[in-house]
């Protein structure tokens, strides 16, 4: 039996061991946890309980509204239990199978559960006031196994990545706030799209949002593309999430990688049914034929947008029409919207006067409303239109289905952050495809206290090391990739150029670059004794080094140390290079 050490819990003593795994979702490195080991304490996150043999402390951060409308998760790995009625059964601190769950709150109906010390934790590691780093489950995940003192943190399945996850391909049209289509790799930061509201609730809808671009990244990642019913190809990273229906008003955000193909049988799931996503609008081309101009100009000059600041009533908010006396205009704008399949109702008003007008609206939904905008683009009523006004979301389309998965291997992919979590692509209703960060940052930190952390080669967050500081110098003997990794730190000490101070592991990485240089200085030393470049050589590293040293346990450093290591790192590779050309150091 492992060693077991008392740690408090929300006022109760529970022990803990030595070593820790945080387990997540994703398929890259879940199974690879430790289950079968006793010298591991198990964190877990949401309802992943219902896959894993085991957990020691679960953490639920969602709010309560939300825990309590969770359905059954339909990616073929639930068994179909209630998620707040598993939470209510778990036994309380009293008894000996107590685990803690922790949550934004404590339940009373929850006996296992746990108010997470937001607060503690946030003066604990947030260097920073305006830069909090509780952005995910495994960043409060990661700050718990800090705190409690664990020597050893693992971490498996979990891939959440600033900027290189959920991504789509570079050529995905995605719907902006002025109704174009425009391909993913063309956005910018703070260009305006098109969104909605990420979940939705019993009281709560999804609405229609204006969104923004936040940020924008490119990174290559395994890929599929998926072949829908209606003709639709969508190509995106396997961890890429869409909004999925059975047809029964029940939507869930599912990964590309979960969706299922006609024949698709799994032991988890009794349907062979075909997974099918929602889809909001049909992607439309402009239209300039002179057939689409007479529409442009007829509704520039007669026609009328309306739309309301809020609706709840779930109705059409949003009224497009067209009002013109019976004559050839009319008559041909008529024509037009059917020849386009512009849906429309038709009614005769009788003015004062006596005199007959026909008035035109667009029908059956937003879709059609924002199509025809979209493609004819009269100029008046396009610089009245608000994407964040058009109400409820409803799905009018017939979702349609998954008709194959084909698997790409490893492409380039466009990773988007939105003010929404939310956007349109190719007509379907995509989640955020760029990540907040997860625990990276809390990951450099463990690492620069001297806990051992590991992360399975197959995790994305290997991809973060040298932002987060959670990266290892070279062995010694190979100069140019010691010159390499040096390089990548003065790169980060001067990216944070514009704070006061910088993450201490950044400068941290290059004192373990001085001490795998110190040895070969005094080698030489030993060799060239009358350079007495290499003798302040090694003087100047082995200063440095020990400056850093004297600021251990802090999670910055100050900009006058940081510096200082610039100075001697460049010193350092400008060594190397000479060397390398078979030059003596010092130039002679």
């Amino acid at each position: 039996m492992a060693d077991r050490f008392p740690c408090i819990v929300g006022g109760h003593t529970i022990r803990r061991s030595r070593k820790v795994a945080l387990v997540g979702y994703a398929s890259s490195s879940k199974d690879l946890a430790p289950w079968g080991d006793d010298d591991f304490d198990i964190f877990a996150l949401n309802e992943l309980y219902r896959v894993i043999p085991r957990w020691n402390r679960l953490f639920e951060m969602h709010e309560e509204d939300r825990i309590k409308t969770n359905k059954p998760r339909p990616d073929g790995i639930t068994k179909g239990l209630d998620h707040w009625n598993y939470l209510c059964a778990l036994p309380g601190p009293d008894d000996p199978k107590f685990c803690p769950v922790y949550m934004q709150k404590r339940f009373p109906e929850i006996a296992a559960s746990v108010e997470y010390p937001v607060a503690e934790m946030g003066k604990m590691f947030s260097h920073h006031s305006e830069q909090p780093y509780f952005t995910s489950t495994p960043a409060y995940m990661m700050a718990t196994a800090i705190a409690d003192g664990y020597e050893e943190i693992h971490l498996y399945g979990i891939d959440l990545l600033t900027n290189e996850e959920y991504c789509v391909g570079p050529e995905t049209k995605v719907l902006t706030s002025d109704l174009r289509w425009v391909p993913a790799g063309t956005l910018k930061e703070n260009d305006e799209i098109v969104g909605y509201d990420e979940e939705s609730t019993v009281n709560k809808p999804r609405r229609w949002r204006k969104a923004t671009v936040q940020g924008v990244g490119r990174i290559k990642r395994p890929s599929v593309r998926l072949h829908m019913s209606d003709g639709t190809t969508l190509m995106c990273s396997r961890e890429h999430r869409w909004l999925t229906t059975n047809g029964e008003s029940n939507y869930h955000w599912r990964t590309a990688e979960t969706l299922k193909a006609p024949g698709h049988f799994s032991p988890q799931s009794r349907s062979g049914n075909p997974s099918r996503i929602v889809k909001l609008v049909n992607v439309w081309d402009e239209d300039h034929t002179e057939g689409g101009g007479y529409l442009a100009a007829a509704f520039d000059g007669e026609g009328h947008l309306t739309q309301t600041s809020h609706s709840d009533n779930g109705g059409n908010n949003g009224i497009l029409g067209f009002s013109q006396r019976p004559n050839a205009m009319s008559r041909r704008v008529e024509r037009e919207l059917s020849i386009r399949g512009f849906p429309f109702k038709k009614r005769t008003r009788v003015l004062k006067s006596g005199n007959e007008m026909e008035v035109y609206r667009i029908s059956e939904g937003r879709h059609e409303l924002v199509r025809f905008l979209g493609s004819i683009r009269p100029v008046r009523l396009l610089e009245k239109f608000d994407a964040g006004k058009l109400g409820v979301l409803q799905v009018r389309i017939e979702p349609p289905s998954v008709v194959s998965i084909e698997d790409l291997g490893e492409q380039e992919v466009v990773a988007l952050k939105t003010s929404t979590g939310t956007f349109v692509a190719e007509g379907f209703a995509s989640h955020n495809s760029y990540q907040r960060p997860c625990a990276e940052y809390l990951i450099g930190i463990a690492d620069g206290m001297g806990v051992k952390v590991y992360i399975p080669q197959s995790s994305a967050l290997c991809k973060a090391n040298h932002v987060y500081g959670y990266s290892y110098p070279p062995e010694p003997g190979s100069n140019g990739a010691l010159v390499s990794f040096i390089r990548e730190q003065i790169e980060q000490i001067e990216a944070n150029g514009k704070e006061n101070a910088v993450h201490a592991q950044v400068t941290a990485n290059l004192v373990k670059a001085f001490e795998i240089l110190t040895p070969q200085l005094e080698a030489l030393k030993t060799a060239e004794d009358k350079d007495k470049a290499v003798d302040e050589m090694l003087v100047k590293v082995r200063a440095q080094a020990e400056n850093i040293r004297q600021q251990n346990g802090r999670f910055t450093i100050g900009a006058h140390v940081a510096q200082g290591s610039v100075e001697t790192a460049r010193a350092i590779v400008a060594w190397c290079e000479h060397r390398e050309r078979g030059g003596a150091l010092g130039g002679k």
